[in-house]
């Protein structure tokens, strides 16, 4: 009895020293700036009737150019993500904190290039959730220098031609330019 019990604290001994496999991995990070408002080609009977404003996560929302000061998942905010793939990159995420909301998914973009994803975005400014038609994705970006979609992270451009409320059906919207960043992701 006594020799199981010391091979059981020499185990538990040798946890707290060297690690029990736990992920010593940052957690999720997710930053986002879009600019909402009049998309270029409406259909008929459309418009965008709110108005034309920024929603932006992260104390400094992200640029083309920096990372801003992202939400941090657990720290004040809700941040999950997960991207993978090899020269094209497979991802999704979303991001909350406060009163806005964000989420991105059905991404796929190469390495260095240009593809596409579907969004759902929430903030007091649109006063409802507005998303992407699934026959009318968001760009999405990485070709510029700074930006970048790999296993652990999406920092990409996003334009989205057309953003729908399925509570407002005569509602049409943009996003005319935006940028997303996503790290530490799974």
């Amino acid at each position: 009895m006594l020799r199981g019990f010391g091979l059981g604290a020499t185990a538990l001994a040798m946890c707290f020293t060297v690690g029990c496999g736990g992920s010593d991995k940052p957690p999720a990070e997710g930053g986002l700036t879009l600019n909402i408002g009049t998309a270029l080609d409406p259909p008929d009977g459309k418009a965008c009737t709110i108005k034309s404003h920024y929603a932006s996560l992260g104390s400094v929302p992200p640029s083309a150019t920096t990372k801003g000061k992202p939400v941090v998942d657990g720290e004040g905010g809700r941040v999950s993500c997960s991207a993978s793939g090899g020269s094209t990159v497979t991802f999704g995420g979303s991001i909350s904190k406060g009163t806005v909301s964000f989420r991105i998914f059905d991404g796929q973009v190469p390495k260095d290039g240009v593809g596409t994803a579907l969004i759902q975005e929430k903030d007091p400014d649109s006063g409802t959730q507005l998303e992407t038609p699934a026959d009318s994705p968001c760009t999405v970006d990485v070709s510029k220098e700074e930006l970048r979609a790999n296993d652990d992270t999406i920092w990409a451009e996003l334009v989205c031609p057309a953003l729908i409320s399925k509570d407002q059906p005569s509602l049409f919207c943009a996003v005319s330019s935006g940028i997303l960043l996503l790290q530490n992701c799974d």
